[in-house]
């Protein structure tokens, strides 16, 4: 919910798939970001796809503190994509 309230688009994939695969769909959504489980998973992506976006483990992401935001909330339209599943 707090990527779809940044007004980005999450991209929900299986982290079994084979990495070769996964890249292939972080391709075709035009990922800017990956987050991954664990660093055996970042690894193969940075392995099958040598010039990803930055890819972050959730261990990384979660231990940063983040100010509150003071910007106003993103509003989206009926109309706007938040979600390729």
């Amino acid at each position: 919910m707090a990527i779809l309230a940044e007004g980005l688009i999450a991209v929900p994939l299986y982290a079994r798939q084979a990495p070769a695969e996964l890249v292939a769909m972080m391709r075709d959504a035009g990922a800017g970001l990956a987050c991954c489980s664990d660093a055996a998973l970042r690894d193969a992506i940075a392995g099958s796809w040598p010039d990803a976006p930055r890819v972050a483990l959730f261990d990384e992401i979660f231990a940063t503190p983040v100010p509150l935001a003071t910007a106003a909330p993103v509003t989206l339209s009926p109309s706007n994509t938040v979600a390729i599943l």
